[in-house]
This record gives structure tokens, C-alpha cells and sequence, in this order.
């Protein structure tokens, strides 16, 4: 992803991930989570939250909020943003992570919004729990 793709991608997550992801650090008791297989794309994250993109086989683009709680290889990390050829990797960065060239299985719970959980949350979102090569 160029620079001006993680400018709008970082973007959109702000809009849409911040307040809901930080609102779900975990899956609720008892809730079924799914994986999905692609080429992971690209990690930002933010103040508590943020978002990470791959591309499945059939080309379609899957985003997918994370939380503090979102662990890489079930290992929690300390990294704002995956590494790229314009930014310093970060020293907790997963080597066998590679923006645009590993595919990774990514585990995740859908959350499911109400009135009553805030005014502005997006409907059913993907929060991803685990992020690890495929």
C-alpha cells in the first residue's frame, strides 16, 4: 500500500474503528470467531485502536479493527504501524510479516452495535483477535 493509500486507509479507520473498537478489547463469552485467509495489506493503529486490511484470493479487500488486545503470532506487540520502505520498523514488528507478500490467517469476532452503545458506532464490525502467517 503507497503512502497516499495508508493516508486514506489510516483515515477511514479513525472514522470508523476508533470509538468501536476500543469499546470491544474482547469477545464476549461465549462468542464464535471465524478466521479469514489473504495477503495481509497493512496495519495502522492509533490512540487504543486502529485497523488492519489484507486482500483475499478472489482480489476482494477485508478491513478489520484491532484493539491493544489484537495479538500478532499470539504475541501482543507494541507497534503502531506495520513497516513499510517509508517508516523505521518497529523492533516488536513480526519478521514474517510483510506488508503486500505474506498471507496471514486473521481471527476475529464480529460485534454488533446498538443505540445504547453509543451514538456514531458503525453497524457489525470485524475485530480481529489474532494475526498470524497462514
Amino acid at each position: 500500500m503507497n503512502l497516499c493509500g495508508r493516508a486514506i486507509f489510516a483515515f477511514a479507520l479513525a472514522a470508523v474503528t476508533t470509538t468501536a473498537a476500543s469499546a470491544w478489547p474482547k469477545p464476549y463469552a461465549g462468542q464464535k470467531l471465524h478466521t479469514e485467509i489473504g495477503v495481509f495489506r497493512g496495519f495502522e493503529n492509533g490512540n487504543r485502536a486502529g485497523g488492519l486490511e489484507i486482500r483475499t484470493a478472489n482480489g476482494s479487500s477485508h478491513i478489520f479493527a484491532t484493539t491493544l488486545k489484537t495479538t500478532w503470532n499470539r504475541k501482543a506487540i507494541d507497534c503502531w504501524r506495520s513497516p513499510t520502505a517509508e517508516t523505521t520498523p518497529c523492533a516488536a514488528w513480526p519478521k514474517n510479516i510483510v506488508d503486500g507478500k505474506t498471507s496471514v490467517r486473521v481471527t476475529y469476532w464480529d460485534t454488533i452495535h446498538s443505540s445504547a452503545d453509543g451514538p456514531g458506532l458503525p453497524g457489525p464490525e470485524r475485530v480481529a483477535k489474532d494475526v498470524s502467517p497462514a
